[in-house]
């Protein structure tokens, strides 16, 4: 990769609808550049950028593409979820101009930066995001790439002229992360997942191992205890855990106050004492123990820190809570069985004894394949469980591998049809309703809120 950035004037991104790809448009829409893309379909997020003078078109005809972009004043981004046949995409072989992956571009950015990375097969949306709503508070502010829209902010980009501090989520996918060289990292989990990459577990923890290694030298680890990571010798590392008090980092005196939990956080060098969480969910708890522990490290105060966690208004689609009366209602972008199971786990034990209606859009007809098992066993928890089509993003499908497979490996479960979903959802006389899955599901929550406040 060989990239001068001095003479760019233009910026186009290929799946400028994805999350990282749309925080890249807002940095560089912000740097004076002139920035448009494409996606595959309008989305929310993709009209929130029309709205912010991004233009963006979901036709593969590239004459739709104006031809100022044709110039080698443009720079081209494109994110791994597009086929690599888009007309869209191969044009710019025509003009010898040379196309950047999201995460090449990231690191471009990053390199200039005190890098934050945030990375792990689970929880490291909500730990950027908070990390971010933290050094925030701080005057110089931080600049932020959330895999996330962040609720405090309406949006996945902090910036600031007053530092060079930098959070960003190191995403595994496609091995992303590894161009990342950050001052200070966390690793949340390393689980079985992307099969589709990777083709193994150990050769997921290969790339974190090796993720690790990229730390600046005398950098900073925080690792969530038990994970299988072999820790550099010239890194000061340090492990976390909620209640394991063999952990470097944990709390202690738990207790839930309005549905969301106060505690006292314990470090090697001192304790915070009476800090309260602005969201519910136990794996929310975990993620600000995680955060909090990197922001003291930054150079956080302890009244930053206290008014950051109680400020934090969590991100969309993580644990997040629409509607609470009569019917509860949570959206989440749980989409891997781990993640199903704490997010169930967190609603028992936030509303002990309430019913759970759990719809689920599964993500991946590979992902569906690797852990048909462990999805049925994780839905089954709930009381009532919606499965809809498989989500197949950037995949073709797979013979025999579909909603109807895996609905018969749970006894309580049924077919939902995508348009019926929210129909489905206020006819099941359930205490709490629960979407989940990383696809387009997230698309109906406004359309289930509006059908439970109509009912009301």
């Amino acid at each position: 990769m060989n990239v001068h950035l001095d003479h760019i004037e233009n910026v186009f991104l290929i799946g400028i609808g994805g999350i990282g790809m749309s925080a890249l448009a807002r940095y560089w829409k912000h740097q004076g550049k002139c920035v448009a893309g494409y996606d595959i379909r309008e989305t929310a997020l993709t009209k929130k950028l029309v709205s912010e003078s991004i233009p963006v078109f979901y036709s593969d005809d590239t004459n739709l593409i104006d031809p100022k972009f044709f110039t080698k004043k443009t720079l081209v981004v494109r994110t791994p979820a597009v086929s690599d046949y888009l007309n869209v995409l191969t044009i710019w072989n025509t003009y010898q101009i040379e196309v950047l992956r999201r995460s090449q571009m990231l690191a471009l950015i990053a390199s200039n930066h005190n890098v934050f990375a945030i990375s792990g097969t689970h929880g490291k949306t909500t730990i950027t995001t908070l990390l971010g709503h933290l050094l925030n508070q701080r005057t110089q502010k931080v600049n932020a790439f959330m895999g996330g829209i962040a609720s405090n902010y309406a949006s996945n980009l902090l910036l600031s002229s007053k530092t060079d501090d930098m959070v960003v989520e190191a995403d595994e996918y496609d091995r992303a992360f590894l161009q990342l060289h950050p001052k200070a990292a966390v690793i949340t989990s390393i689980d079985s997942d992307h099969l589709d990459i990777y083709g193994s577990f150990e050769n997921i923890v290969t790339a974190f191992n090796q993720f690790a290694r990229q730390i600046n030298p005398n950098g900073l680890l925080i690792y969530k205890k038990g994970i299988a990571i072999n820790i550099p010798a010239n890194l000061k590392a340090y492990s976390y855990d909620v209640t394991d008090v063999e952990a470097d980092i944990h709390t202690q005196n738990l207790e839930i106050i309005d549905g969301c939990y106060r505690f006292d956080l314990v470090t090697l060098n001192a304790i915070y004492p009476a800090l309260q969480l602005g969201v519910p969910g136990w794996y929310n708890l975990e993620n600000a123990v995680a955060a909090s522990a990197m922001s003291i490290y930054a150079g956080i105060t302890v009244e930053e820190l206290k008014s950051g966690l109680k400020s934090f208004l969590g991100v969309e689609r993580r644990f997040e809570l629409h509607t609470t009366k009569p019917v509860i209602y949570i959206d989440d972008y749980a989409h891997h069985p781990n993640e199903i199971n704490a997010c169930i786990d967190s609603i028992r034990k936030i509303y002990p004894g309430k019913s759970i209606l759990a719809i689920f859009q599964p993500h991946l007809y590979t992902r569906t394949r690797d852990f048909m098992e462990q999805f049925a066993m994780a839905l089954a928890k709930a009381d009532g469980i919606g499965i809809t089509d498989i989500y197949p993003a950037r995949e073709v499908p797979i013979e025999g591998i579909n909603a109807q497979a895996l609905i018969a490996k749970i006894p309580n479960a049924q077919y939902v049809d995508f348009e019926s979903i929210a129909s489905f959802a206020v006819t099941q006389d359930k205490d709490i309703i629960l979407t989940m899955g990383a696809g387009s599901i997230g698309d109906k929550v406004a359309e289930i809120r509006k059908k439970l406040e109509d009912n009301v």
